[in-house]
């Protein structure tokens, strides 16, 4: 998950090549192409990659370029290390040297031989040829259970999007184990200005006091404090949903954005210390299925109640 690769811009010889491995990546698999240093430059290094080609070849990788990025298969991180003195794989050696996200770099054939035999050390491990198939990687992993862990598995996402529906029907933004989480993610929709609507599904019956009732009051005053003075072309709704006699049922938690979604096994809440969740990216037509239903509202159960800020 939130895997960054890097395409050096003369890795490949065609580009049908290009097409297909940019097509391994995006919110659907977790694993992203890095426009290097920044989206201008990248693009326009491929352009000058291929300069050969016709014109008819260079208006469709203008077009595969741009579906890339409105996929969000590419995306660029504001602000990453460039040296001008040198090359661009040197430049992204140092930038994946780093780890964490950063996986690998796909390299021309001619290259990878070139800089494995001369700078094997720096190299090893960050480099794949591009003449090899792509390593085959879950988006699967296991995370801690803080409030922090769930924001850091889905911040990637969501920042590449403008609309979340968080489906959890088990979320109490009251209670211990998920106000922190509530917490979390209110204050980043309100730091990131391209995010529009957050909107969470929550089963009625399943969360409130011993009595069922639910302090909506207390809700709206955890909103408001995380609001601050940024609530301009902001909107939160919390649909409360009785699902009891429904077809349809919230069952599965999910995040889902505008542009991809993420399954969470066991839901957003924090575990007893020791306890790991496990998360994945929903696959391409699972997602447009649920995003529909979600977003269209086009379910059978009911929203018994739906407060809206």
């Amino acid at each position: 998950m939130n895997e960054l690769y890097g395409i050096e811009p003369r890795a490949f010889e065609t580009v049908r090549e290009l097409r297909l491995l940019l097509l391994a990546h995006g919110p659907y698999t977790g694993k992203y192409i890095l426009e290097y240093p920044n989206s201008n430059a990248w693009r326009q290094q491929l352009l000058a990659h291929f300069s050969h080609v016709g014109d008819v070849e260079r208006e469709r990788l203008k077009s595969i370029l741009t579906r890339a990025k409105e996929d969000r298969a590419a995306i660029e991180i504001q602000k990453l290390n460039w040296i001008n003195t040198k090359d661009w794989i040197h430049n992204a050696i140092q930038i994946w040297s780093n780890k964490g996200d950063y996986k690998q770099i796909y390299v021309s054939d001619t290259d990878y031989k070139a800089l494995n035999l001369s700078e094997a050390s720096a190299c090893k491990g960050v480099l794949i040829n591009s003449m090899e198939p792509p390593p085959l990687t879950s988006s699967d992993v296991e995370i801690d259970t803080s409030a922090e862990s769930y924001w850091g598995i889905c911040s990637l996402l969501c920042k590449l999007s403008h609309i979340i529906h968080i489906i959890d029907p088990y979320f109490d933004p009251l209670k211990s184990s998920r106000k922190n989480i509530f917490r979390i993610f209110l204050s980043n929709f309100f730091e990131i200005p391209y995010l529009t609507e957050l909107n969470f599904w929550i089963r009625k019956s399943s969360i409130g006091n011993s009595r069922g009732e639910i302090d909506f009051g207390q809700i709206e005053q955890m909103i408001s404090k995380a609001a601050k003075n940024n609530k301009r072309n902001k909107k939160i709704r919390l649909n409360f949903v009785q699902d009891e006699d429904s077809i349809d049922k919230i069952h599965a938690r999910y995040l889902l954005t505008n542009k991809g979604g993420i399954k969470v096994d066991q839901g957003f809440q924090e575990l007893p210390s020791g306890r790991r969740n496990l998360v994945s990216a929903i696959a391409p037509e699972q997602y447009k299925r649920l995003y529909q239903m979600f977003s269209r509202e086009d379910f059978q159960f009911k929203i018994e109640t739906r407060i809206q800020f």
